[in-house]
Protein backbone atom coordinates (compact mmCIF):
# COMPACT_ATOMS: atom_id res chain seq x y z
CA UNK A 1 0.00 0.00 0.00
CA UNK A 2 1.18 3.03 -1.07
CA UNK A 3 0.80 7.16 -0.02
CA UNK A 4 -1.05 8.39 -2.90
CA UNK A 5 -1.81 11.85 -0.88
CA UNK A 6 -0.90 14.03 2.15
CA UNK A 7 -2.70 16.93 3.72
CA UNK A 8 -2.40 18.52 6.90
CA UNK A 9 -4.10 20.82 8.97
CA UNK A 10 -3.01 22.58 12.34
CA UNK A 11 -4.42 25.13 15.30
CA UNK A 12 -3.10 27.03 18.41
CA UNK A 13 -4.97 27.70 21.55
CA UNK A 14 -4.65 29.70 24.60
CA UNK A 15 -6.05 28.97 27.88
CA UNK A 16 -7.25 32.52 28.99
CA UNK A 17 -9.50 32.01 32.11
CA UNK A 18 -11.60 29.26 31.75
CA UNK A 19 -9.42 27.44 29.42
CA UNK A 20 -10.32 26.81 25.87
CA UNK A 21 -11.41 23.94 23.42
CA UNK A 22 -11.02 23.89 19.65
CA UNK A 23 -13.10 21.08 17.56
CA UNK A 24 -11.76 20.85 13.63
CA UNK A 25 -13.97 18.95 11.41
CA UNK A 26 -12.84 17.46 7.98
CA UNK A 27 -14.70 15.99 5.66
CA UNK A 28 -14.54 14.29 2.31
CA UNK A 29 -15.29 11.80 -0.08
CA UNK A 30 -14.89 8.56 0.99
CA UNK A 31 -11.16 7.22 0.58
CA UNK A 32 -8.57 4.38 1.99
CA UNK A 33 -7.14 6.84 4.76
CA UNK A 34 -5.53 7.86 7.80
CA UNK A 35 -5.39 10.41 9.90
CA UNK A 36 -2.79 11.25 13.02
CA UNK A 37 -3.12 14.08 15.75
CA UNK A 38 0.03 15.28 17.09
CA UNK A 39 0.69 18.12 19.89
CA UNK A 40 3.75 20.53 18.37
CA UNK A 41 3.90 22.64 21.59
CA UNK A 42 2.79 22.68 24.85
CA UNK A 43 2.82 24.94 28.29
CA UNK A 44 3.09 22.75 31.41
CA UNK A 45 -0.11 22.68 31.92
CA UNK A 46 -3.36 20.83 30.39
CA UNK A 47 -2.98 20.14 26.68
CA UNK A 48 -4.68 17.54 25.05
CA UNK A 49 -5.54 16.50 21.21
CA UNK A 50 -6.94 13.63 19.03
CA UNK A 51 -9.84 12.35 17.44
CA UNK A 52 -13.69 12.68 19.19
CA UNK A 53 -15.29 11.16 16.05
CA UNK A 54 -14.97 9.81 12.61
CA UNK A 55 -17.65 8.95 10.01
CA UNK A 56 -16.89 6.07 7.30
CA UNK A 57 -19.66 5.25 4.29
CA UNK A 58 -18.62 1.77 3.69
CA UNK A 59 -21.50 1.97 0.09
CA UNK A 60 -20.27 4.63 -2.19
CA UNK A 61 -24.04 5.35 -2.28
CA UNK A 62 -24.91 4.18 1.36
CA UNK A 63 -25.52 6.00 4.05
CA UNK A 64 -22.57 7.76 6.53
CA UNK A 65 -21.56 5.69 10.02
CA UNK A 66 -20.89 7.71 12.70
CA UNK A 67 -18.14 6.69 15.06
CA UNK A 68 -17.70 8.49 18.23
CA UNK A 69 -14.65 7.73 20.06
CA UNK A 70 -15.01 7.89 23.80
CA UNK A 71 -11.83 9.65 25.62
CA UNK A 72 -9.72 7.98 28.29
CA UNK A 73 -10.19 9.16 32.01
CA UNK A 74 -8.56 7.93 35.11
CA UNK A 75 -9.66 9.28 38.76
CA UNK A 76 -8.83 13.27 37.87
CA UNK A 77 -10.48 13.24 34.80
CA UNK A 78 -9.81 13.29 30.59
CA UNK A 79 -6.42 12.20 29.90
CA UNK A 80 -6.40 11.53 26.33
CA UNK A 81 -8.16 10.78 23.19
CA UNK A 82 -6.84 8.04 20.69
CA UNK A 83 -4.34 10.11 17.96
CA UNK A 84 -4.86 7.72 14.99
CA UNK A 85 -7.87 6.43 12.76
CA UNK A 86 -7.77 4.16 9.64
CA UNK A 87 -10.32 2.92 7.97
CA UNK A 88 -10.80 2.16 3.74
CA UNK A 89 -14.01 4.00 3.69
CA UNK A 90 -13.29 7.16 6.12
CA UNK A 91 -14.81 10.29 4.81
CA UNK A 92 -14.80 12.39 8.10
CA UNK A 93 -12.75 13.15 11.25
CA UNK A 94 -13.23 15.44 14.16
CA UNK A 95 -10.57 16.58 16.04
CA UNK A 96 -10.13 18.62 18.57
CA UNK A 97 -7.95 20.31 21.67
CA UNK A 98 -8.33 20.96 25.37
CA UNK A 99 -6.05 23.49 26.65
CA UNK A 100 -6.05 24.48 30.42
CA UNK A 101 -6.82 28.14 31.22
CA UNK A 102 -4.36 30.52 32.88
CA UNK A 103 -1.40 31.34 30.61
CA UNK A 104 -1.73 27.46 29.41
CA UNK A 105 -1.33 27.66 25.61
CA UNK A 106 -0.39 24.88 22.94
CA UNK A 107 -0.45 23.71 19.20
CA UNK A 108 -1.33 20.58 17.65
CA UNK A 109 -1.74 19.41 13.88
CA UNK A 110 -3.44 16.85 11.94
CA UNK A 111 -2.08 14.18 9.28
CA UNK A 112 -4.38 13.06 6.69
CA UNK A 113 -2.81 10.15 4.29
CA UNK A 114 -4.60 8.46 2.03
CA UNK A 115 -3.73 5.51 0.19
CA UNK A 116 -3.62 3.70 -3.25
Amino acid sequence: MSVQSMSWGWEWVFGGSDGYTASIQWNFAPVNAMLQTSLSVGSPGLGIIGISQYVTRPQSNGPDQVHNVPAVYDDGGIICYPPVVYDPSLCGVTWLLLCGGGLDQMAGSALLFSFA
